[in-house]
């Protein structure tokens, strides 16, 4: 089962200092979701400080067994405290998950239930490191 995060772009309207996480759990090696067993459920812890305002995701639930399960979450950082000099920086953060879903492998192979473990790391794309000029 192949993971993918992606987080919005500064174009879509979100809560001053939020973001909107996307997850894309893809079938790989000729496996698939059993649409039948309902929708894939996705565990959040966020770091300390952190919110979310669910923690507990439901995936979309696709009537075609080869297609992509996809979640969403808004995610804030911890908010500073005006009063105190500035704390140490909050980037990077890691957000850890499971997701827990059917899957089967072939036509008619055998069905299980997997759970999942991932993390997804939060960065200051400001600290990314450039690339030289060509």
């Amino acid at each position: 089962m192949c993971l993918h995060t992606g987080v919005t772009s500064k174009r879509v309207r979100e809560p001053a200092g939020s973001s909107r996480i996307h997850l894309i759990l893809r079938p790989t090696g000729g496996a698939h979701f059993e649409p039948a067993a309902g929708p894939a459920r996705i565990w959040i812890e966020v770091p300390t400080g952190w919110n979310t305002p669910r923690q507990l995701l439901m995936a979309t639930s696709p009537t075609d067994p080869d297609a992509a399960l996809l979640a969403e979450f808004e995610v804030r950082p911890p908010q500073p405290d005006l009063t105190k000099p500035p704390a140490s920086p909050i980037l990077p953060a890691t957000i850890h998950g499971t997701a827990f879903y059917f899957v089967c492998e072939g036509e008619q192979g055998e069905c299980q239930f997997l759970a999942q473990d991932f993390e997804i790391l939060i960065r200051d794309p400001r600290s990314d490191p450039q690339e030289p000029d060509k």
